[in-house]
């Protein structure tokens, strides 16, 4: 990890914060059943978010293909999301996908375009803009700031 990479190093961290807090649970015998008896429904709901974003967030940036995986409306996910972590639905997917996105382009040789069809875009330049949008820069200018 170099300096100047606090995105990457924020968002890495948000994740292996989360890995290992499902390995904790899983090999310190805890009973799932047990413990979501423990958990809120709405602790339930962000964890059931966060593996399905996990699983999903290179195929699908959609709050409404999440919250139909879940059986609940967009509107309540989005709701639930943001009263428990302070951040909403599709920030955490935007953030995802963006880490993501960073990650190829600073660890790869796979060249945008490649990138744009691993993370699901339709096109080079649809994955530009949506990168863009959410950095600042375009995903050249950010391979070539490295």
């Amino acid at each position: 990890m170099e300096e100047g990479n606090d995105e990457v190093i924020k968002g890495l961290s948000i994740a292996l914060s989360y890995t290992i807090t499902t390995l904790l649970k899983k090999y310190q015998g805890i009973n799932i059943g047990e413990s979501e008896k423990d958990e809120s429904r709405i602790e339930q709901l962000f964890n059931k978010f966060m593996k399905l974003l996990e699983a999903y967030h290179t195929k699908e940036r959609s709050l409404q293909f999440y919250a139909d995986k879940m059986c609940l409306t967009p509107k309540y996910v989005s709701g639930a999301i943001k009263s428990f972590s302070g951040k909403g639905a599709l920030d955490w997917i935007n953030e995802y996908v963006v880490l993501e996105a960073e990650i190829m382009l600073r660890y790869t040789e796979m060249s945008v375009q490649e990138i744009a069809y691993a993370l699901n875009f339709p096109t080079q330049s649809a994955f530009g803009k949506y990168f863009k949008q959410q950095v600042g820069i375009s995903p050249k200018q950010y391979r070539e700031k490295l």
